[in-house]
């Protein structure tokens, strides 16, 4: 056992003593008005005060979706503390989302008319393969770490789309299959894409109509893949967003303008300054995806509170601080007290691994099923929650803002243990099921923990002291070429090897040194450098050289094209996925807000969504104008516009969502 200073023990007694108080049920809030969102186009309905959703005249909580069409239902929802989402076709669960005998990861769940479903299964691991499956029973895979996504399922056809990182290619092909032998009977080709990310793809008679990402200075062009000779013609290139507007905009506003030609596709145009642009797509990306914050009902089992509510519910926040609009606090309320039903004390998780204030996965032990709650996961999620209550200020109510404080507290005691005296760092836990025990935890971690430190300093005596000393060191390793700023994703300590006899780690018993590693990737800077601004300012945390040092870098890397490499200094391989975020926001310059004013490959998701919110400015100029036209492939007809000159205007009134106080029950 580890000698534990006297202030480790004080915080270890705090813990002991908070840890029935902390882990208590989440306080009703205090009665101020309830909101009901309504989605225009789907009349799809959140009321804050119940916490349910309606969507097609089905109510409950965690609903995501319920599909209609020739008798067959399918209605997806996330259950409390569920792995995954629940499925359930005509009735019958064929997703469990609660059950852990098989946790991979399940998407595009598709059904046709006959009855029949398909699915993806994407297990972990360096042997496995993107899996399809057809009724239970896999047709075919695909080579590990392929991007594959079903579009459609009509009748025995399956339209999938593949993306190759090595080529940058989009690739689109309908499978044949045939329930009764599952296989599948023939591959047919429809044809790609080069050069350009797919944002949305709709499968049409004809073809696909594509929301394509293609120019850095561009903003979502439209493109139609003709199915008969593959060939990709342009509808709609240039500086706004062109949005598919079936499914966007009411039916009602639709057939106020009626088609001439039967070719031309309703388009929906986003323009304006870059400012209001940022607020659009970080508002649509609020209220139209993930509507009802239905993913906070989930466990952290797959790391859907560390890596995707944790940005949702700062998302929601940062708008309700920038905004002053009420719906968006009650939104943070509803996610925060959500996230807060899902500890490893509600959830019946225990073990030396799994304090009860913490948030335990699975996906990151060694056999994807033991659970294990690790730092970062928790510095994530805790972290998350303590910004949204600082951002919401008196919206965040006492009893809140309490339970959240709380259990920050009881992390910090249970977490204490490994922090290690001789390297001032946080270490991961000897001993758990984790491929990297005992190990000194990366510079992402320790900066998402320096946060929680530093939020916590009022009721832990020295956390902000800690918290200092913890960037001190991180920006210590920090190198200072004339492209900017560069680190890498391991301390030290990491890189200089350690042997057998040492003790370090159960799993990675020894490891040589390792000769110039590569420098760290551009998401997990964006983590570090979002944990370090959760610690202080920065004006007071850097000095002006370091500030100059990462927007040097910043320019560096927008420069280098639209689609970037995966490491801070240009190396490794090019992906949509390698995008500046969260945390490099705050470095910002006129090349970086004029991306975040468009749409980007995963901008409804993570740190990208939450980048939109925390790049507008309530006090800058706005100006939005949102237009409907007919596009074909001679160009695009204006039929209807509206603009705005404010926020408030357009939250008050615009053709995608409203907000309305809830009727007393």
């Amino acid at each position: 056992m580890r000698d534990i200073p006297v202030f480790t023990l004080c915080l270890l007694v705090a813990a002991l003593g908070l840890s029935s108080q902390a882990l208590a049920q989440p306080p009703a809030e205090p009665r101020k008005t309830d909101w009901t969102i309504t989605q225009s186009a789907s009349g799809n309905n959140f009321d804050t005060g119940t916490e349910l959703l309606t969507i097609k005249n089905l109510t409950g909580p965690g609903l995501v979706s319920v599909k209609r069409s020739s008798g067959m239902e399918t209605i997806a929802r996330w259950e409390a503390g569920g792995f995954d989402k629940t499925i359930a076709f005509n009735g019958q669960r064929v997703v469990d989302g609660r059950s852990l005998t098989d946790v991979v990861r399940r998407t595009g769940f598709k059904t046709n008319r006959a009855g029949d479903f398909v699915y993806l299964k994407t297990p972990k691991g360096p042997k496995a393969r993107v899996q399809l499956y057809l009724n239970d029973v896999q047709i075919h895979d695909w080579p590990r770490l392929s991007v594959v996504h079903l579009l459609t399922f009509k009748g025995p056809r399956i339209t999938v789309s593949i993306f190759d990182r090595d080529t940058q290619r989009t690739e689109f092909w309908t499978l044949t299959t045939t329930p009764d032998r599952p296989t599948v009977e023939n591959n047919s080709r429809i044809g790609q894409v080069d050069g350009c990310a797919v944002l949305k793809p709709k499968v049409t008679d004809e073809g696909l109509l594509l929301q394509l990402h293609c120019d850095a200075d561009n903003g979502s062009d439209l493109y139609r893949l003709n199915i008969a000779d593959g060939q990709l013609t342009p509808l709609y290139t240039g500086d706004a967003d062109a949005l598919l507007a079936s499914g966007l905009l009411p039916k009602s506003v639709l057939k106020r303008w009626p088609m001439d030609n039967a070719d031309a596709v309703p388009v929906l145009l986003v323009d304006g300054n870059d400012n209001a642009r940022s607020l659009f797509h970080a508002t649509t990306g609020s209220l139209l995806k993930g509507f009802g914050e239905p993913m906070a009902l989930a466990s952290d089992a797959a790391g859907k509170q560390s890596w995707s509510q944790s940005y949702r519910t700062r998302s929601l926040a940062t708008l309700y601080a920038r905004t002053g609009h009420p719906a968006f606090s009650a939104l943070t309320r509803t996610a925060m007290a959500r996230t807060l039903r899902q500890r490893n004390a509600d959830l019946g998780i225990k073990g030396d691994a799994n304090p009860q204030c913490a948030w335990a996965s699975r996906i990151y032990s060694k056999d994807k099923t033991t659970p294990v709650s690790l730092l970062i996961n928790q510095a994530m999620i805790a972290g998350a929650l303590l910004s949204s209550c600082d951002a919401l200020g008196g919206a965040c109510s006492v009893d809140l803002r309490k339970q959240v404080k709380d259990n920050a507290e009881c992390l910090i005691g249970a977490y204490e243990q490994d922090f290690d005296q001789s390297a001032q760092l946080y270490r991961i836990q000897r001993g758990v099921p984790f491929r990297y025990d005992g190990l000194w935890a990366p510079w992402n971690w320790q900066m998402s923990w320096a946060a929680v430190l530093a939020g916590s300093d009022d009721a832990v005596p020295g956390s902000g002291a800690r918290a200092m000393q913890l960037v001190n060191s991180f920006t210590a390793t920090w190198t200072r070429t004339g492209d900017g700023a560069l680190w890498r994703y391991w301390p030290d300590q990491y890189y200089a090897g350690w042997t057998k006899d040492l003790g370090i780690s159960v799993h990675r018993p020894a490891q040589k040194a390792k000769k110039s590693p590569r420098y760290e990737d551009l998401n997990h800077a964006g983590i570090s450098l979002l944990g370090l601004q959760g610690a202080g300012t920065v004006s007071d945390l850097l000095s002006n050289d370091q500030k100059t040092g990462v927007s040097a870098r910043l320019t560096t890397l927008l420069s280098s094209g639209t689609v970037l490499s995966r490491d801070m200094d240009g190396a490794g391989p090019t992906s949509p996925r390698w995008m500046p975020g969260a945390g490099w926001d705050v470095f910002a310059d006129a090349a970086m807000r004029r991306r975040y004013a468009r749409l980007l490959p995963g901008a409804h998701s993570s740190d990208q969504h939450l980048t939109y919110a925390r790049l507008y400015d309530p006090e800058g100029a706005f100006k939005l104008t949102l237009t409907l036209a007919h596009c074909t492939n001679d160009g695009c007809t204006s039929q209807e516009e509206w603009d705005y000159g404010n926020a408030d205007t357009f939250l008050r009134d615009n053709p995608l969502f409203s907000f309305s106080p809830s009727k007393p029950m």
